[in-house]
């Protein structure tokens, strides 16, 4: 998905659970226009759903909702955007497999959908349709959200990460031991930038060299 011109919102690829947000749920190879999608200023994909910070803070998504990860307070699959529920002063949005997280004006950050590793912070395995506030979280500038995993970066240059970690990806040192609280990457402390891939984390520090944690299957490290 992109933002274009006229901050619309364009999409392509599968589609089959309303991902593009055109009103279908069928797939595309060529760029269709999100339904509803005005003045975006933010996106992000997710694994079958997308959402997009709209003027005002407002935070809209559309698709797969299976796991509540559309936070319009149902599980009802969307193939046109819905509004996040009671959610303002959104300031960019990121999206995991099966959730959806906010930053919010304030330095704070809200998470919704599926929370059975702990990816949405609140400090339970319960999964849920609305947002709700990650624990223990303040003056964040940056998030980012792996497969099952959340994290963010906060204004001293530090990393929080919550929910799953089987293969390291929170980055404090435990193995195998998922997190439903935010935890702190004890090694950084002067991050400029973050990722999250799908089962591990990079960031670029202040002397722009990149650190990386997390699975290393594939040598993503």
């Amino acid at each position: 998905c992109a933002i274009v011109a006229g901050s619309t919102v364009k999409c392509w690829g599968q589609g089959t659970e309303g991902q593009l947000g055109d009103g279908l749920a069928t797939s595309s190879a060529t760029p269709v226009t999100a339904v509803d999608v005005d003045f975006a200023y933010g996106i992000a994909t997710g694994g079958t759903h997308t959402c997009a910070v709209v003027q005002g803070g407002a935070v809209k998504c559309w698709g797969g909702n299976g796991n509540g990860q559309l936070g319009d307070g149902t599980t009802t699959n969307s193939n046109t955007a819905v509004a996040v529920t009671s959610l303002t002063d959104a300031i960019a949005v990121t999206a995991g497999e099966l959730h959806t997280c906010a930053l919010i004006k304030d330095g704070t950050v809200k998470c919704w959908g599926g929370n059975f590793v702990g990816q949405v912070g609140d400090g339970t395995y319960t999964s849920v349709n609305a947002p709700v506030s990650v624990t223990g979280v303040s003056s964040i500038s940056a998030i980012s959200t792996g497969r099952y995993f959340s994290c963010g970066l906060n204004s001293t240059g530090g990393i929080l990460c919550w929910g799953d970690n089987s293969f390291g990806q929170l980055g404090d040192g435990a193995v195998l031991g998922n997190s439903l609280v935010a935890v702190s990457v004890p090694s950084i402390t002067a991050a400029t930038a973050l990722g999250t891939g799908y089962q591990h984390t990079c960031v670029i520090v202040n002397d722009e060299s990149a650190k990386c944690w997390g699975n290393n299957d594939y040598g993503q490290l």
